[in-house]
């Protein structure tokens, strides 16, 4: 009977250290839970914020190239070989092309959606000018469309890639 008394205790600690390594089990198993989550997270921050800054970043910069690359025409540099500057002008629509695509398909906030809409309305519009100004320098080398024109345009593209890039900070502080 001795020995009923003896196991007792023994059945108490081990049903204590049981109860422990379950807690500890389940703890491991809620940290992994928290470390996944917050893994998630930060991709998700890099996916929806920081690769649509950037991409807004390469955007800015090729409307910027291809800027550059027609002024050259307005100050009617001798230094210009227009058939290089037309396929300049085609690699730099490519590369917006695809930055917008590749824009498109990160998650996007509803201000976001209509900016980058207005954004490819002006590049569109901006393209449509600068394929008029290329034909007419490929006739004669001279256009009678302005450098204002472009300006006109230039400034509002830029203006809606200044507010996406806004957006892109405004939305990481959320």
């Amino acid at each position: 009977m001795k020995w009923a008394f003896s196991i007792q205790p023994k059945i108490k600690a081990a049903f204590l250290l049981a109860i422990i390594c379950v807690a500890v089990l389940v703890n491991m198993f809620w940290e992994r839970q928290n470390i996944s989550d917050i893994n998630d997270s930060f991709s998700s921050i890099y996916e929806d914020r920081l690769l649509p800054a950037t991409y807004v970043f390469h955007l800015t910069d090729h409307l910027y190239q291809k800027r550059l690359i027609l002024e050259r025409y307005f100050y009617k540099n001798a230094q210009t070989d227009l058939e290089k500057d037309v396929i300049a002008l085609q690699n730099h629509d490519i590369a917006m092309d695809t930055l917008i695509k590749d824009f498109e398909a990160t998650y996007l906030v509803e201000k976001e959606g209509k900016l980058l809409k207005d954004f490819k309305r002006e590049l569109r519009a901006y393209n449509d000018l600068e394929q008029q100004f290329v034909s007419d320098l490929k006739k004669d080398f001279t256009s009678e469309i302005s450098e204002n024109a472009f300006a006109k345009l230039f400034d509002a593209a830029k203006g809606e890639l200044t507010q996406l890039s806004q957006i892109q900070i405004d939305v990481g502080k959320k």
